[in-house]
């Protein structure tokens, strides 16, 4: 059982296909700043690798998914690009999308549930406090199967961390063209399947599926239990 969270780092460095890029990155952001502080039980599962309940019928991905989301878009999280994390829940790989954006870049979480999205702040400005500081990291409560987006955008990178019942072509459009997208796919309760969206210079898109997978739903604004309609 790890102990630490280099301790949990280094048995993902063993198991899986970590990057150094992805695992220097990793290390800066602690993941116990993202489980509820007064919950000891969870706390207890902060540095092993498995999901976590995180309230609002969400949950702290595995570490293992973390890092595969963070290895695949890692060539298009340059400094100073620009990251879109959908579903961002505790904020973990917000964080670590700044860290590896830097000073000059910028990422935008959306979370819909917004006591989560106000919690995920918090959890950020102790993990992440430079950059939250300095404005790289922005948390924003809405759906953006919704009007949430708006004028933000295009992006180099998109992260989607709950699953579609179809491709959203909204986010493909927010994708710049040399951009790429990771988002699982599929119906709940069903096969999901996490997908590779890559946007080319000249627009055209590719698609290439890559794993299957188990994520909680990207639900359709006014259809989330625990979403008030005037947060979508």
């Amino acid at each position: 059982m790890n102990s630490s969270h280099a301790d949990l780092i280094n048995s993902l460095r063993q198991t899986e296909r970590l990057t150094d890029k992805t695992a220097q990155t990793m290390l800066q952001v602690d993941r116990k700043y993202f489980l509820d502080p007064d919950n000891l039980e969870v706390l207890h599962h902060a540095y092993q690798d498995h999901p976590v309940p995180i309230g609002y019928g969400e949950t702290i991905s595995a570490p293992h998914m973390h890092a595969e989301a963070l290895r695949l878009l890692e060539d298009h999280c340059p400094p100073g690009a620009s990251v879109l994390d959908v579903g961002s829940g505790s904020g973990y790989l917000t964080g670590c999308f700044g860290i590896m954006v830097g000073d000059d870049g910028q990422v935008l979480g959306v979370e819909k549930h917004k006591e989560l999205a106000h919690r995920s702040i918090q959890s950020l400005q102790q993990a992440v406090p430079d950059l939250m500081k300095k404005g790289t990291i922005k948390i924003m409560p809405g759906n953006v199967l919704g009007k949430v987006l708006g004028e933000y955008g295009p992006f180099d990178a998109i992260h989607v961390g709950a699953a579609a019942a179809s491709m959203p072509q909204n986010l493909i459009q927010k994708l710049k063209p040399g951009g790429r997208m990771v988002i699982p796919v599929g119906e709940q309760n069903a096969m999901q399947v996490l997908k590779l969206v890559d946007k080319d210079e000249q627009g055209k898109v590719q698609q290439r599926d890559l794993m299957g997978v188990a994520y909680v739903p990207l639900t359709e604004p006014g259809m989330d239990p625990f979403v008030g309609k005037d947060e979508e």
